[in-house]
């Protein structure tokens, strides 16, 4: 598995055997001035030569994170100077290089390394090698085998690990942009991570080696075939990707505590992606999730937990998220970046395989279309929700299954909007709630318990669609809730509501809430049980106050209920003991 950011030991092979070794991740290798320009770079291994910049004007520029990446860059502009005449890097001349491994990203053409000859020239049309003076007769991509190397071009828009087999005994005194200062772009190594050098032809068992040592430390490439790319971003860290494409099978796996950026368009690998812990974030715009940052198209993106640390993805205000498939393992699925109306981030297809959250600090949405719902599968788990103060979590034509959500916190949870009135249906899922419901469709649910505890001034029209339970109506201490239609077989649960004298404290049919559906109904001809717990009412305690009374509505004790009476008035349902009554 190939890892970014956890600094792998580097093998025996690189620090003992190697004649020249340029670490870019090592600092204190690189003398740089407060402009990033650097003069010297030292080696590791061998003597421990020092690559010495030649123009005090004219200087690469250490770059810490470049796209999360540390490398020395020969392309960039230091201290607004004209950077075309070209930099070098100097030291002492090997006459006797055989083997040659690169970290970086390159410009189209120039040499891998420079100096008296052009032993290492590629010419100035991207080749591995120019045919009629470079000594180079192999080349590896990774651990791919490129082939002719006078025919095989060299990818130049994504950080890369190469190897270069010598021919013969090759020289070098300088990492340069071309073996002279003046010829412009023909550049070699333009940002550049790492150089290792031997003055022996390596066995393809240490080629390999020395290669996954570096696509682990670098994050190059999936290392061992196995399909995964590890991106380990330390705590405190952030990695962005706005150049890398990863393609093919390959699945992403963001480890570490830190933030992985996804800013790269058009990924098109289609192996999944998985949080396993810290933060991805979205740093895309536009529609498709900010234009594939994840994957293709309806690949599997798994938020999952690392013991006690808990993965989270941040769609960070881009929209239309549908064409991903996401699963909650665990982890949380959050949206800090804004709110974009009915273009927020969009979901179409989540499951949960563990309990799971989703944190919108801003406004988020579950939406199907015409042709296919969203669905939204609890598998059994439960789902804790925090909605954003004054913000909305939308549920638009969506299926919803099997499980439990806990809204604790935010602002409203709708149901609908203009032309997505479709039911929700979830008759199998137990909703409590802490928010503002407000249902534009109808929304049929197992149980609903109502936390709610005030009216929110800032929207005119809090929704006046049925909300029908078909298990428990659990109404809390206070008198707000949204209006539920009771179904048949229902219950009213009121072990939440005592009065100061610990005794059952009325609920009103009619809720505190001032705006859309506030009343409490009951389906025609429904049976509803009534549920005291261990808690006692008054013989002739005022269970329910109404204003007309249900007729076609029968009352029962709920099952292993105490034995007592309940008795409709024209006013309101009311309570003695001593015996069962059900009530028609």
């Amino acid at each position: 598995t190939s890892t970014y950011g956890c600094a792998p030991t580097a093998p025996s092979l690189v620090t003992d055997s190697s004649m020249f070794w340029l670490d870019a991740a090592d600092a204190s290798t690189i003398v740089a001035d407060a402009n990033g320009g650097v003069s010297t770079w030292k080696s590791k291994s061998g003597d421990k030569r020092t690559a010495t910049t030649q123009s005090a004007s004219y200087k690469p520029i250490y770059k810490p994170y470049e796209y999360g990446r540390p490398c020395v860059d020969f392309g960039e502009i230091y201290m607004d100077k004209n950077q075309s005449v070209g930099v070098d890097m100097t030291y002492s001349a090997f006459s006797n290089i055989r083997t040659a491994f690169f970290v970086f990203k390159i410009a189209k053409a120039g040499f891998f390394l420079g100096g008296s000859n052009y032993n290492f020239h590629r010419g100035d049309v991207g080749k591995y090698a120019l045919s009629s003076a470079s000594k180079i007769s192999k080349a590896w991509n990774g651990l791919d085998d490129v082939g002719d190397v006078t025919t095989a071009v060299l990818p130049d828009d994504s950080f890369q690990v190469v190897a270069v087999q010598m021919s013969v005994n090759s020289t070098s005194d300088r990492l340069c942009r071309d073996n002279r200062r003046n010829v412009g772009q023909r550049a070699g190594g333009r940002q550049l991570c790492e150089v290792i050098l031997y003055s022996s032809i390596l066995s393809d068992s240490d080629r390999e080696t020395v290669t996954r040592y570096l696509m682990e430390k670098w994050a190059a490439y999936d290392n061992d075939r196995s399909g995964e790319l590890h991106l380990n971003v330390a705590s405190g860290k952030t990695l962005e990707n706005s150049s890398v494409a990863f393609t093919g099978n390959m699945k992403v796996v963001k480890d570490g505590t830190g933030t992985y950026v996804a800013s790269k368009s058009g990924q098109s690998y289609i192996g999944g992606t998985t949080v396993r812990e810290g933060l991805l974030k979205c740093g895309l715009n536009g529609v498709n999730g900010g234009g594939y940052p994840l994957g293709a198209t309806f690949g599997d993106v798994t938020i999952s937990t690392n013991g006690a640390n808990k993965g989270t993805l941040d769609t960070n205000a881009k929209y239309e998220f549908h064409i991903y498939n996401f699963v909650l393992d665990g982890g949380k699925l959050q949206n800090t970046g804004g709110d974009i109306g009915v273009n927020c981030p969009q979901l179409a297809s989540v499951r949960l395989t563990a309990d799971s959250e989703i944190a919108p600090s801003r406004t988020y949405g579950f939406i199907g279309d015409s042709y296919a719902d969203a669905v939204l599968d609890l598998g059994g788990h439960t789902l804790t929700v925090n909605i954003g103060d004054s913000k909305y979590f939308w549920i638009f034509n969506t299926t919803i299954k099997n499980g439990f959500v806990d809204v604790k916190s935010g602002g409203w949870f709708q149901t609908g909007e203009q032309y997505a009135l479709k039911e929700i249906v979830a008759t199998n899922v137990d909703f409590r709630i802490n928010a503002a419901l407000k249902l534009n469709s109808a929304f049929s649910v197992r149980d609903y318990e109502a936390l709610y505890n005030s009216n929110n001034s800032t929207i005119n029209n809090d929704g006046t669609a049925n909300l029908n339970v078909f298990g428990t109506f659990k109404p809390s201490a206070h008198n707000y809730f949204y209006g539920c239609t009771l179904q048949d077989g229902s219950t009213i649960d009121f072990t939440s509501r005592t009065n100061e004298l610990g005794r059952v404290k009325t609920l009103n049919e009619t809720s505190a809430f001032t705006r859309g559906k506030n009343k409490i109904d009951f389906a025609a001809g429904a049976t509803v049980s009534i549920r005291l717990g261990d808690r006692r009412a008054s013989s002739g305690g005022q269970l329910i106050a109404w204003s007309s009374k249900p007729e076609n509505v029968t009352f029962k004790p709920a099952e292993g209920e105490r034995r007592y009476c309940l008795v409709k008035k024209s006013d309101g349902l009311y309570l003695q003991s001593g015996f069962v009554l059900i009530v028609r």
